[in-house]
């Protein structure tokens, strides 16, 4: 089989490269510099084809085309020898110049200029940008309540070249709310229920948009949540009749109960109680779930001063429901007096008591000592030695002095 002849470009040096614009349109940013293909360059095809990729994506043009050039350039003796002139020519792309919305008036078409995402002046490219666009329109109008509406983007030419594009809206139906249903595991938080669908914007002779589906699903299971029901079930079921109204049957079992109750001298209030340990919805009542619950309190009245607050967690059932006990004994409140290092050499004692109280300024910053915030520091202060060379070094933490409250910080490498 016989070897095609190669091109006429093949081993030729690149004398120039230049871009064109016939049409205008090029960025103000001067794009050359991003060129893989520049002077003193064996000519290749792959770095061409790699900058017209590059041209189209950076520069946003319709088309690029490429003329490569008989040329010559002088070699290192100061002699011509051929070479290659390479210019790449490039064409704008269309832009919107005129966006018109028919088919609808008042809150949809208010949805319909808020989604469409065009604007003039824009680049246009029908074949990319035409679909994306309707399905933009098409999904707002749906999500605020319009199930049944099309969408159709017609663009015309125009002498100029530039685009008119004019979005066809066929909104149809809305939904728009009737009445609603309590199941009956549910009437005993009628109006708390009522209420709360009204300021998820479940209201009647109101459409029915999906975000207030799911803010009115979830303040409800947030109501129930509030009662001590953590694991509720709620279903919002919607039934349409002939004029496009529609009725709502919220359906749900609230579940087992489970209270929260802290006992013992000066605990928060309830609420900021179950705030505290992280009671929320979803919650299984487990051994870890119960420590957690009890360290996290433990750990907030360390916050206020309590170092030696005990926090006993346990269950009790009544029946289906439960009762999370959490009792307190706070013991003596302790200030922070004094952080103790031993073995610093390279930093002195003032400069890591510095930096340990930078690393947790809401409690060592107050002269607070929390075990959690312990670790932390720790590392704050590790990563500080390690930042100046030395990088094996040991942070060991000692016990604490109640009486004459101190933390050790052994400090070695």
């Amino acid at each position: 089989m016989e070897t095609p002849p190669l091109p006429w470009t093949a081993g030729l040096p690149v004398a120039q490269v230049s871009l064109d614009a016939p049409a205008g349109g090029l960025p103000r940013e001067n794009l050359e510099p991003l060129l893989r293909l520049s002077q003193g360059d064996i000519y290749d095809p792959a770095l061409v084809r790699q900058d017209i990729a590059l041209l189209v994506r950076a520069g946003d043009f319709a088309s690029v085309e490429v003329d490569a050039e008989p040329w010559f350039t002088i070699d290192d003796q100061g002699e011509p020898v051929s070479a290659v002139r390479v210019v790449y020519r490039v064409y704008p792309p269309p832009r919107i110049q005129r966006i018109n919305v028919v088919g609808v008036t008042g809150a949809a078409r208010r949805v319909v200029l808020a989604a469409h995402g065009l604007g003039r002046g824009e680049a246009f490219f029908p074949r990319r940008d035409k679909v994306p666009a309707q399905d933009r329109v098409r999904e707002a109008l749906v999500a605020e309540g319009w199930t049944s509406s099309s969408v159709t983007l017609l663009i015309e030419t125009r002498e100029d070249g530039q685009l008119s594009l004019e979005i066809q809206v066929d909104a149809g139906t809305a939904r728009v709310l009737d009445d609603v249903v309590l199941a009956p595991s549910l009437q005993p938080w009628h109006d708390r229920v009522m209420a709360t669908l009204r300021q998820a914007g479940m209201k009647r002779r109101h459409r029915i948009t999906k975000q207030a589906e799911h803010d009115a699903r979830e303040a409800v299971r947030s109501l129930l949540v509030s009662d001590g029901y953590l694991d509720p079930r709620v279903t919002l079921l919607f039934s349409q009749a002939s004029d496009g109204r529609e009725r709502l049957s919220l359906l749900g079992e609230p579940g087992s109960r489970t209270e929260l109750l802290a006992t013992g001298r000066g605990v928060p209030s309830a609420a900021r109680v179950r705030e505290i340990v992280g009671v929320e919805a979803g919650l299984r009542l487990s051994e870890g779930t119960v420590e957690d619950a009890a360290e996290a309190l433990r750990s907030w009245l360390q916050t206020r001063g309590w170092y030696q607050a005990k926090v006993d967690g346990r269950v009790e059932r009544r029946g289906d429901d439960a009762l999370l006990i959490l009792a307190v004994d706070r013991g003596a409140r302790h200030r922070l007096q004094e952080i103790v290092v031993t073995g610093a050499e390279a930093l002195d004692a003032d400069t890591v008591t510095a930096a340990l109280r930078q690393a947790a300024p809401a409690t060592l910053g107050r002269d607070v000592l929390v075990d959690a915030a312990v670790p932390a520091a720790v590392r704050t202060l590790r990563e500080l030695y390690r930042g100046r060379g030395y990088l094996n070094v040991v942070v060991t933490v000692g016990d604490v002095e109640i009486g004459a409250p101190r933390w050790r910080l052994p400090l070695r490498w």
